[in-house]
């Protein structure tokens, strides 16, 4: 695990990086506070001009997705959106998955979109 920083206006966010290797799909998982806030100093390419969605569950939309769409916007894109599907196993369903689909094309998901999933179990089995 490796000990990061970011500096925010008078204040250090501090963060722990664990790497996730998987060859080519290898990605890192930042972990700490304050991390919404510094999600622009993170992302490995610029936001600006580009459509976000934010996938999330019932759960997790009051206590942390609404905050991360609010720190995505700051980013300067075309539009962020936001869904929400019901919390629980239940949800792990070709239907639910299909319903995500369809909200994304009518968003107007493109080649240059980027999806958020906020949250775990349920979203990031979607």
């Amino acid at each position: 695990m490796k000990k990061g920083g970011l500096k925010q206006k008078e204040t250090m966010t501090v963060y722990h990086t664990v790497d996730v290797d998987l060859g080519a799909r290898s990605y890192p998982i930042h972990i700490g506070e304050g991390l919404i806030e510094a999600l622009g100093a993170l992302m490995p390419f610029d936001m600006a001009e580009r459509n976000i969605y934010v996938l999330t569950d019932t759960n997790v939309e009051k206590q942390h997705a609404r905050s991360v769409c609010e720190g995505l916007k700051s980013l300067g894109p075309r539009k962020v959106s936001m869904l929400a599907v019901p919390a629980g196993e239940g949800s792990k369903a070709l239907a639910v998955l299909e319903g995500i689909l369809k909200w994304l094309l009518e968003e107007g998901v493109d080649r240059k979109s980027v999806l958020f999933a906020v949250g775990g179990g349920v979203v990031g089995d979607l």
